[in-house]
């Protein structure tokens, strides 16, 4: 009996574990799914190239039900950089399975040339 107790708990214990890792697993994959997803809808702007702008936009979001990103929080070095962000993320829809809905994140966009 006390044999039975021993390899259940052991049991119980493994199952723990695994499921602890496979949840930290899923919680970067899902970052690096938003960080790829947001890559792609927000690049340097043209008018940010032709003007030599450079700076860094930090925003602070949340996702919604529908997928679209609620912004909690920004700071910026640039107005129109700032600005542009802000336009871009109001475009972008996250598909539920890249992400986890209402969790926060928080992401920085370098615009920088090239020298």
């Amino acid at each position: 009996m006390k044999a039975i107790k021993i390899i259940t708990a052991a049991a119980l214990i493994i199952m723990m574990t695994a499921f602890s890792s496979f949840a930290k697993d899923n919680k970067t994959n899902q970052k690096s799914s938003l960080k790829k997803v947001l890559a792609k809808e927000i690049s340097y702007p043209e008018f940010a190239i032709e003007t030599e702008k450079e700076g860094a936009v930090f925003v602070q979001f949340t996702i919604n039900e529908e997928g679209k990103i609620i912004i909690e929080n920004m700071n910026y070095e640039d107005v129109t950089l700032g600005d542009y962000v802000k336009e871009q993320l109001s475009k972008v829809v996250i598909d539920n399975t890249d992400t986890a809905i209402g969790s926060t994140h928080a992401m920085k966009f370098d615009f920088k040339l090239m020298q």
